[in-house]
């Protein structure tokens, strides 16, 4: 959840606004053992984080198993991984129904610790149901919050060669002839971005 405070704040923003109603977990990175199921929009996928770093240094004696957890997990040199199970939900009753599934099936079936060498991914055990095929989730479904980020976030600019850096200014709606004759719309930079829906529609 720390990791979540070194994303661009605009990306962080982003991302919250493109979730919705959604669904998570927290994930012990260590294991691959989920130890808490969550609702939320918006970043409250961060509160936690933020309370147990409030807590480790205010209120040392009285931390939930949550907050110890997350603290525990930190003081071995890791942060807790969030994993959003389902995103995009329309309704407080689907997205609180899908939180108590999540939260039944976990609290019913074992999940073993992963070995140390081996990665936990969403998907990364797919063979152990005999389904045939997952229910569609119209790109709603289990991600890791980091790697929604790394899907937004611009990748970092490396280069040895000189750079002509120009700034815009924001966008604004207006129609202009351009010297060619043609109309304009607007000009400058427009700062909305596309969903996950529109970028899959258009590229």
């Amino acid at each position: 959840m720390a990791e979540a405070h070194q994303i661009n704040k605009r990306v962080r923003q982003q991302v919250a606004d493109e979730l919705g109603l959604y669904v998570y977990m927290l994930v012990d990175p260590q294991t691959g053992i989920p130890f808490y199921v969550g609702k939320g929009r918006g970043e409250r996928y961060a509160a936690h984080g933020n309370k147990a770093m409030l807590t480790a240094e205010q209120n040392a004696g009285s931390t939930s198993d949550k907050v110890a957890r997350i603290q525990e997990i930190r003081r071995s040199g890791h942060e807790p991984e969030i994993w959003i199970v389902r995103h995009g939900m329309s309704s407080l009753t689907e997205y609180t129904a899908v939180e108590a599934a999540c939260i039944d099936l976990l609290r019913a079936l074992p999940v073993q610790p992963k070995a140390a060498s081996v990665a936990r991914l969403p998907e990364g055990h797919a063979r152990q149901l005999s389904n045939a095929r997952r229910e569609e989730s119209k790109g709603h479904g289990i991600i890791r919050l980091q790697d929604l980020y790394d899907e937004k976030a611009a990748p970092l600019l490396t280069t040895e060669r000189p750079l002509l850096i120009v700034t815009l200014g924001a966008w604004v709606d207006n129609l202009e002839l351009a010297l060619d004759g043609s109309e304009l719309l607007g000009y400058g930079y427009k700062t909305a971005w596309l969903t996950r829906t529109e970028r899959i529609e258009h590229y």
